[in-house]
């Protein structure tokens, strides 16, 4: 784990609060955001690697660190953690009455652990696999596939998660894929 980074996406965040049509999505989306970063920083400084520089985009948060030392154990602990930290936040959102946030977190949480590069999934199973493999591509090409499909059955049944499902299933197919050349 040289110089890892843990792109969290929220493919096409714009387009998703335009969908959502709320400005208490976006607050929740992006207080969700930084938790998950928070848990993969958290990760980073318990097993000792370095934190080199975090950066937002449209595309996601990424968080740049080196850890060479790390061992595969710690290198999972740290691409978890994002996906840990979101859940527990879900549940403690969900306690407080916070229920918006609760079901943003508890979604981001689970979007991540997709087995797909970029998605924290899809690097916990490259990590595993020694490296990219073609069981890797596939799977986050299926993933990508998947998603797209359930954005085309939503637009087909007026559903609101068609810009969502679709976004993340095209950046799946087509970032991941280029992330795993």
């Amino acid at each position: 784990m040289n110089k890892s980074a843990f792109l969290f996406p929220f493919v096409l965040l714009g387009c998703v609060v335009f969908a959502l049509e709320n400005s208490a999505t976006a607050i929740a989306i992006v207080l969700a955001m930084l938790i998950h970063e928070c848990g993969h920083m958290l990760a980073i400084k318990i097993t000792g690697g370095n934190m080199l520089g975090a950066s937002v985009s449209s595309v996601g948060a990424c968080i740049s660190c080196s850890g060479s030392n790390l061992s595969l154990r710690q290198e999972i602990l740290v691409y978890i953690a994002g996906p840990c930290a979101g859940a527990i936040s879900a549940i403690a959102g969900h306690y407080l009455g916070f229920e918006l946030f609760a079901w943003v977190s508890f979604g981001l949480s689970v979007m991540n652990m997709l087995p797909s590069v970029p998605f924290d999934g899809g690097c916990i199973l490259r990590s595993v696999c020694g490296g990219t493999t073609k069981f890797l591509v596939i799977s986050s090409v299926i993933v990508g596939l998947i998603l797209c499909l359930l954005g085309l059955y939503s637009v087909w049944s007026g559903g609101n998660f068609t810009v969502f499902a679709a976004g993340i299933g095209v950046f799946v197919s087509l970032v991941g894929k280029s992330s795993l050349q």
